[in-house]
Parts: C-alpha cells; sequence; structure tokens
C-alpha cells in the first residue's frame, strides 16, 4: 500500500497555510517596525517585540543538529504540543482513532481524548516488549486507525525498542502514519530513527526538555516528509515559539552548551548505570528494567509503602506506575548526591563524599566557552579550543595533573588566537576555584621540578586566595602550532587570577616545543599537590583562605 499524507488529513487542512507576516517576506534588520501593532517601548529586554530572526536562527541550529532540511522540521512548544497537533491533523472526532501500547506516555490518549479521537490500547508484553502481531492486527482490525504511536526509549519502562523492528513495522503500515516519540534518544545505546524519516509515514518526535535541560522552556521538534510538515503547521498558531525559550534553546545548542550537555549526558548515564545496579541489591526490588532513558524503572514489593515512606520521612518523591504496571515505581536519575540520599533511604550505601567538581558557561563576543573540571577524577577529558599546540598543552595539563577536565571553545581564531586563549585559561581559572571549594583539608601548596629532554620548567603553587603570578623564561619563536609563545606567561597570569593562587614558574632550554610543554607538565604536578586532600583541617593559621 501507498502512502499519500493529503488522503489521511483533515480535508479542510489541505488549502490552509501557516500564518506568514510581513517580516517574515521582508526582515526586519534597518527597517522602521510599524507591521505588528507593538508597543513601540522596549524596556522588557526586547520582549515588547513578537519573535522575529532568533526563530528563524532556531529552525537553521535544529536542522543542523538533527541533519535534516528545515522544511522537515516543525519547532513546537514541547513535543506534547506536537502530539495534539498530529492528532489534530489527521483525526476527524468521533469518526477517527490512534493506536497506542499501554504502558506508555499518557498524552498519547489524553491528547486523542480531548479532541474525541478514541485510542486503541495493545498492552505490552513483559519486560517493555512489544507485542508487534497484536499491534499490526489492532491497526489492520480499525480502518479509521490513522497514527500509532511508539515511544523508544519508552516511558515509563525506560527500555528501548530495536529500531528494525520499529522500521519494519512502518513499512508494514504503510496506509497510516506512524509516530516514533524518541523524547529520550539522547541517552540511549541505538541510533536515532531520524536517518528513517525518508520513509513518507514515519514522523520522529524530539525535545529539548530532558538531555539539553530544558524543560521549562517548552521546545520540542516534529521531523517527517515536508509533506506531513507542511500539513500539520497549518495548524500552528503565529508566534508560537516565546522568544526567552527561544534564546535559551540557542544557547543550550551553541558550541559551548552543547559540550556542557554531552558532558551531562555521559554522568547521568553513568549515574544510572550505578543506581540500577544498587537497587537490583534491595530485597524489596524485585526486577529493576533495563533502561536507556535518564530513568529507571523498577517492581517492588509494597511499592505504594514505600512511595510513601520515601516522601514523607526523607523528602523524596518518585513517581508511582503502580496502576500502569503492579508494583511500579519510576525513578529519575538525579543528581550524584541526590542518588546518594535515595540510595541511603533505602538502606543500600552510606552517603559518601562528594566529589569536588565545577562547571560554567562563559559567553563573550569574542568566545564561547563551555569548562568543566572534577579534582578526584582522571577523566573523562577532552579539550578542544581550535588552536592545536594549545589544545596539547592542555592535555597535558588534564593528564599530569589528574583532573578530569572538559574544555570547549569556539573563538575569533579567524581575528587572532588571542582572546581564545586568554578566555579559555581564565574559564580553567573560574572552573578551578569554584571545585576547590572552601579548601578544607587541601595540602594548599605544591610544587615540582621537571626536566624534559633538554628543558627543565619548575612551578610553585599556593592556593592562598592571593593571585600573583611570576614567570621566569623566554622562547625564540613567535608562536607554536598557533599558540603563540608570548602567551604562555599570560596563561599563567590568567589562571592565577581566577584560581585566586599564587604561581610562580620558571623554563629554561634550548627547544621552545620542550620548554612549553614542560611548563604544562610542571605546573600540572604542582596543582596536582596542591588540591590533594589530607584531612579536613583549613591549610591556614589565619583560619581564612
Amino acid at each position: 500500500m501507498s502512502f499519500d499524507a493529503r488522503s489521511l488529513a483533515r480535508p479542510w487542512l489541505l488549502d490552509a497555510a501557516a500564518y506568514v507576516g510581513e517580516r517574515e517576506l521582508y526582515g526586519q534588520d534597518g527597517l522602521t517596525l510599524l507591521d505588528m501593532n507593538e508597543n513601540p517601548n522596549g524596556g522588557n529586554g526586547g520582549l515588547n517585540r513578537y519573535p522575529g530572526p532568533e526563530v528563524r536562527a532556531l529552525y537553521a541550529r535544529m536542522a543542523r543538529l538533527y541533519d535534516r532540511p528545515e522544511d522537515n522540521l516543525m519547532i513546537s512548544p514541547g513535543s506534547d504540543e506536537a502530539i495534539g497537533m498530529l492528532i489534530r491533523a489527521f483525526c476527524a472526532p468521533g469518526e477517527h482513532s490512534i493506536v497506542i501500547n499501554p504502558p506508555t506516555f499518557g498524552m498519547y490518549a489524553l491528547s486523542a481524548k480531548v479532541n474525541g479521537v478514541a485510542s486503541v490500547a495493545v498492552p505490552m508484553l513483559e519486560r517493555g516488549r512489544i507485542d508487534w502481531d497484536a499491534l499490526n492486527a489492532a491497526a489492520d482490525g480499525n480502518a479509521n486507525a490513522r497514527l500509532i504511536f511508539l515511544c523508544t526509549p519508552q516511558n515509563p519502562c525506560g527500555t528501548a525498542v530495536p529500531r528494525d523492528q520499529i522500521i519494519a513495522f512502518a513499512r508494514r503500515q504503510a496506509g497510516r502514519i506512524v509516530v516514533v516519540d524518541e523524547a529520550y534518544q539522547e541517552f540511549a545505546n541505538q541510533e536515532s530513527l531520524i536517518a528513517e524519516t525518508g520513509l513518507p509515514n514515519l514522523v520522529v518526535l524530539r525535545t529539548l526538555s530532558k538531555a539539553y535541560a530544558l524543560a521549562g522552556a517548552r521546545i520540542g521538534c516534529l521531523i517527517s516528509s515536508a509533506e506531513i510538515v507542511k500539513i500539520v503547521k497549518a495548524l500552528q498558531g503565529p508566534y508560537a515559539l516565546p522568544t526567552p525559550s527561544v534564546k535559551a534553546a540557542l544557547e543550550a545548542l551553541s558550541p559551548a552548551g552543547m559540550a556542557q550537555s554531552a558532558r551531562q549526558i555521559a554522568e547521568l548515564k553513568a549515574e544510572r548505570d550505578r543506581l540500577s545496579a544498587a537497587l537490583s541489591q534491595h530485597d524489596d526490588v524485585l526486577e529493576v528494567f533495563d533502561s536507556q532513558a535518564n530513568f529507571l524503572f523498577i517492581i517492588m514489593d509494597k511499592a505504594e509503602v514505600w512511595h510513601q515512606e520515601l516522601l514523607k520521612t526523607y523528602g523524596i518523591l518518585l513517581r508511582n506506575q503502580t496502576k500502569a504496571l503492579a508494583g511500579g515505581l519510576r525513578i529519575s536519575v538525579g543528581t550524584p548526591e541526590e542518588n546518594d540520599g535515595l540510595l541511603q533511604a533505602l538502606g543500600l550505601a552510606p552517603a559518601p563524599k562528594p566529589d569536588r567538581k565545577a562547571e560554567l558557561k562563559r559567553e563573550t563576543k569574542e568566545t564561547s566557552i563551555y569548562c568543566a573540571v572534577n579534582l578526584d577524577k582522571p577523566g573523562p577529558s577532552r579539550c578542544e579550543t581550535g588552536v592545536g599546540f594549545f589544545d596539547h598543552m592542555l592535555d597535558q595539563l588534564t593528564k599530569h595533573s589528574g583532573i578530569a577536565m572538559i574544555i570547549k571553545t569556539e573563538g575569533d581564531t579567524h581575528i587572532d588566537t588571542h582572546h581564545t586563549v586568554e578566555d579559555t585559561m581564565i574559564a580553567l581559572g573560574q572552573v578551578l576555584d569554584q571545585a576547590v571549594g572552601d579548601k578544607r583539608g587541601i595540602l594548599r601548596y605544591g610544587h615540582f621540578d621537571l626536566v624534559m629532554d633538554e628543558a627543565r620548567a619548575t612551578a610553585a603553587i599556593d592556593l592562598s586566595g592571593r593571585a600573583h603570578a611570576s614567570f621566569e623564561g623566554s622562547f625564540k619563536a613567535d608562536a607554536l602550532g598557533g599558540l603563540q609563545t608570548e602567551m604562555v606567561a599570560h596563561c599563567i597570569q590568567s589562571l592565577a587570577e581566577k584560581l585566586r593562587a599564587t604561581i610562580h614558574v620558571t623554563v629554561t632550554g634550548d627547544n621552545d616545543h620542550h620548554k612549553c610543554e614542560a611548563v604544562f607538565k610542571a605546573l600540572a604536578r604542582a596543582l596536582k599537590m596542591a588540591v590533594r586532600v589530607e584531612g579536613d583541617a583549613l591549610p591556614s593559621t589565619k583560619g581564612l583562605l
């Protein structure tokens, strides 16, 4: 059976078109804007104007993110809105139906109900497996079924549906629209189905709420053929995306924001696996589902009792899913500290001392930087600034200090590398200072004397709270692989200022490459010593650092 989206669409939508304002035709740069009856007084950060160019910028950015043309996307206020729009576009009230496979995301059935559309439910098999034969039979047995909703990784179970099974199902149901909700895809171990949206009846839903930490901004995305997108988009009202949400999304999808999200996703996946292993040891936990999302689903004896005990005694709120599956509880993966609190409340682990870590995003007109460190773990580490030799030096710094560093900088290197190098060291100093915290128990002082072939460098650090830098040494070359050698001393100065430390460095030798590398290695070793924890006392007779 061939697929024809227009034959499934509500007839009155076929000649409808999305709202287009004058500014979408002519732009707005350099124009006096008297077209939209806005209040001309802009005292609210530009919110007196309807959303404009930033929406087009977000479409361009999300098209790159998902590697699809812009006319294959519809950005919506959360994927919940896209679910409702799909139902309104293809299902007539009292006439058509959707097919779902519970337990699943409740918005599919709810959106259908409020639009007067019936839901045909095909229950899952055990452990979140889909009964494909029953699903095909239900769709085939309901001539008026227009949409089939699948969720992978599934909510609430967290299990991933094999993509080859979904592709085969979509081909089998070629006369209906198969909607695949990938809200948790960034946490999964299998490839997205976006690459398969060449199938004319396949729709993929994505969101920035989960992996990009923008639940409050409400930014979702429908990805499908241009034909389906055009039909659904005709239902979207003008200026549907609020300017603050769009700006938050653009920031999250900037190079610095993407680097931050990548680190957070990796941490959440590691915490998910740690929680899963620990919970499986609890006497009342009967099963922990194999989750590929940012949450866990467990079957627990006395689940409702535990739900209330954790809430009332410890202030920990889980999602009660006992109506979806007997004994079911859904647990969102929190911060390591929150997860430790849950385990301790369940009697599974004492609350360990948290790692000393910090992160920041630093945005200027010259650079976009994300920087994260963990003083208590050697990795993962990744340093990318666009300046090759500087990346090599930062790699030496993280490797020989034993401090995990993730640094992503995008700067105006087409002008010069100065801003990129300087701002990266500023950000690194700030985030190291945050990670060190109140300095209780640290050694405070660090020093190292290092040789590298004919070169010799010494570095001494005092995490005193007082910024001072001293650099003795010189270089013959003006630059090494894009790093200006005059910036080596400036790196030490910028780091000292933002780390609030005294740093003294000297270097001698003949080979500039060896000398520079010796400086960063010696600095790394001195830093490793200074941040080492030896007890819990403040290393100062003044009682303050």
